[in-house]
């Protein structure tokens, strides 16, 4: 799967249920190649200005909601996804109707390629991810520096957007 065909089905779909009516047509090769794009731009969104731009949409960013937000980054389609990796502080000219404090979390949205192509194939998806060594603080940017503990470090309770009912 090209990336066009990508980016194609992601501007048409933009909720999980949407995504799989687009997907369950598609062969197992089809599935595991889009699921394989799909990881790996959510790995490219893996960055510290982009985790900056959820915290300040969100309030606040745990490792767990900042996948969730990437995720919904890109739900969002290719034209939101790219103007925020550009630009990350452009996310309200990237997304209109951003209210802040609002959900802009998708944890499912992510896995429906992967679902799918384990009930056709009924073997598991994997995918290798990397881990970026800011990424497991749960604080601000700014903060990075070590002026301010990190809450896994202080064993205090890390975000409560990490565990914040987003169902609509």
């Amino acid at each position: 799967m090209d990336v066009d065909r990508f980016w194609g089905i992601i501007d048409r779909a933009p909720d999980e249920h949407a995504l799989r009516a687009a997907l369950e047509p598609l062969s197992r090769e089809e599935l595991a190649a889009f699921a394989q794009l799909l990881y790996a731009f959510q790995d490219r969104a893996e960055r510290q200005d982009v985790w900056g731009a959820g915290y300040t949409l969100e309030g606040e960013m745990s490792d767990g909601s900042f996948k969730d937000f990437r995720s919904w980054l890109i739900s969002r389609g290719r034209a939101a996804y790219e103007a925020v990796l550009v630009n990350p502080d452009a996310l309200a000219d990237a997304v209109p109707g951003l209210v802040v404090g609002d959900c802009h979390l998708d944890e499912t949205y992510v896995y429906t390629a992967a679902e799918l192509y384990e009930i056709a194939t009924t073997r598991r998806y994997r995918t290798a991810t990397t881990r970026k060594p800011w990424s497991r603080a749960c604080r601000p940017p700014s903060e990075c520096g070590g002026s301010t503990p990190s809450p896994k470090r202080t064993g205090k309770a890390t975000s409560s957007a990490a565990t914040r009912d987003c169902s609509r």
